[in-house]
């Protein structure tokens, strides 16, 4: 998101205080590099920008399910076995949980459909002993805070009321479309 390479010299150098102990090599430099001023701070923030970038693309296979689809098939090749989730799980409103439950439906619809006709994914042969096929092809992570826009663990009754009929539906559909799904609780306070 950010843009502005005093934008990246500053959040980075925010991110990595200098006291930090036993920080890598490469960030020490990135770090001596941004302090020394314009001529270091450039070239360090585009290394770090570049950084970001190719990490983002291993874990966030796309925007579309067209890009998850093709992200998908490439791990399959590779015998990796995988699991996706949907970003944007802080929700101001109810009316947002419920937009974000009729994507996590949209996205089982669409991938088992773009799937319908695979073989279940093998597991990797180095597994020792070897194991049975994974199951099924489509592994969704469902973040059941993304579900309602007030989850307190204060109040888990009230909170299983407005979760539960979401879930329910998501995990309905994956029954129909013979689709995994992991409940993922993302932050240790909603556990």
């Amino acid at each position: 998101a950010l843009r502005d390479q005093s934008d990246v010299s500053r959040h980075f150098l925010e991110y990595v205080p200098p006291e930090a102990e036993r920080v890598p090599l490469p960030v020490r430099l990135g770090q001596a590099a941004m302090r020394a001023g314009p001529l270091g701070r450039v070239p360090a923030a585009a290394a770090v920008t570049l950084a970001v970038r190719v990490m983002a693309r291993r874990f966030i296979c796309g925007e579309t399910s067209a890009q998850a689809v093709a992200a998908i098939r490439k791990l399959a090749r590779r015998g990796l076995l995988f699991t996706i989730d949907l970003l944007g799980e802080e929700l101001v409103s109810e009316r947002e949980a419920e937009e974000q439950t009729e994507r996590y439906v949209r996205l089982l619809d669409e991938l088992s459909e773009a799937f319908r006709d695979d073989p279940p994914l093998p597991r990797p042969p180095h597994c020792t002993p070897p194991l049975p096929p994974a199951g099924p092809m489509i592994n969704v992570s469902v973040k059941i805070s993304s579900l309602t826009s007030w989850f307190d663990p204060i109040a888990p009754d009230s909170v299983a009321a407005r979760v539960l009929p979401r879930l329910s539906r998501i995990v309905a559909r994956a029954r129909e479309r013979g689709a995994f799904i992991n409940i993922d609780a993302e932050q240790f306070e909603r556990r």
